[in-house]
C-alpha cells in the first residue's frame, strides 16, 4: 500500500464509515493498517471511486452521514446504487434521482455510474459476494475467485470450489511447488491452484485492504 492510499483508507475510516464495525471498534494494526469486514471494504471500494471522480472528502461525509439516516443503513455507499457526476453524490430512489449531498433535491444531469458495482453480486440493495479479478485485471476468469462473507470469514476463496485461495498456495508450497500435488490434496482442479497463485500474488503487491 503506498503511502496516499493508507491516507486515504484512514481519512474513510475516520469521517466516512459508521464508527464501529459488527459492534467493535476498528484498530489499527501494528503494521499500519485495518482490518476491516467486508462491508467496509465495499464501502471504502465506492468511496474510492467517487473520490477519484472528483467528489471531495467533505462532501462524501456529509453525504454519508445523511443518506444513513434518510436509507436506514450503516453503509448506503455499497446498499444503494449511487451514482456522481463528478461533483455531487445521487442515489436512485423510488421518486427519482436524488441529490443526497444536498439533502433530497431531485436531480437530472448526466451521471457516472461507478464501474465498482458490475463484480458485485447484490441481494436486494445489500452486497453479499465480490469478484475482484477483472476490477485487479487479472488474467483470470472473472469469478473465479471471490469475497463471501459466508465463506471463510470473507477471506477470498474459489468461487467454485470454496477453498481458500492462501490455502491452495500454502499447499502448493508445502508440496514442493507442485501444482498437481496442492490441487489433489484439496481435490480441485490444476487450473484452480494456478488461479490461486496469480491472485495471491496480486493480492500480496497490493497489500491493502484486510478483511476480518
Amino acid at each position: 500500500m503506498t503511502g496516499a492510499s493508507r491516507q486515504f483508507v484512514y481519512a474513510a475510516v475516520d469521517q466516512v464509515l459508521p464508527s464501529d464495525s459488527c459492534g467493535a471498534e476498528r484498530q489499527l494494526q501494528a503494521g499500519g493498517y485495518y482490518i476491516l469486514s467486508f462491508a467496509d471494504l465495499l464501502e471504502i471500494r465506492i468511496v474510492y471511486a467517487f473520490n477519484e471522480a472528483g467528489v471531495r472528502m467533505r462532501v462524501l461525509k456529509e453525504t454519508a452521514r445523511y443518506a444513513r439516516e434518510r436509507f436506514g443503513t450503516e453503509y448506503p455507499f455499497s446498499n444503494r446504487r449511487f451514482m456522481t457526476d463528478g461533483a455531487e453524490v445521487f442515489a436512485e430512489t423510488t421518486v427519482g434521482l436524488e441529490d443526497v449531498s444536498e439533502h433530497s433535491q431531485l436531480a437530472f444531469e448526466k451521471i457516472v455510474s461507478p464501474s465498482l458495482f458490475e463484480p458485485v453480486d447484490y441481494e436486494v440493495d445489500d452486497p453479499i459476494r465480490w469478484y475482484p479479478a477483472d476490477e485487479w485485471r487479472l488474467s483470470i476468469g472473472s469469478k473465479v475467485v471471490c469475497l463471501d462473507p459466508a465463506y471463510a470469514f470473507g477471506a477470498p476463496i474459489m468461487t467454485e470450489f470454496r477453498v481458500r485461495t492462501q490455502t491452495l498456495k500454502e499447499a502448493y508450497i508445502a508440496e514442493g511447488r507442485d501444482i498437481s500435488a496442492a490441487a489433489r490434496a484439496y481435490d480441485v482442479s490444476v487450473d484452480a491452484v494456478e488461479d490461486a497463485l496469480l491472485f495471491e500474488e496480486e493480492r500480496e503487491r497490493r497489500h491493502s485492504l484486510v478483511v476480518a
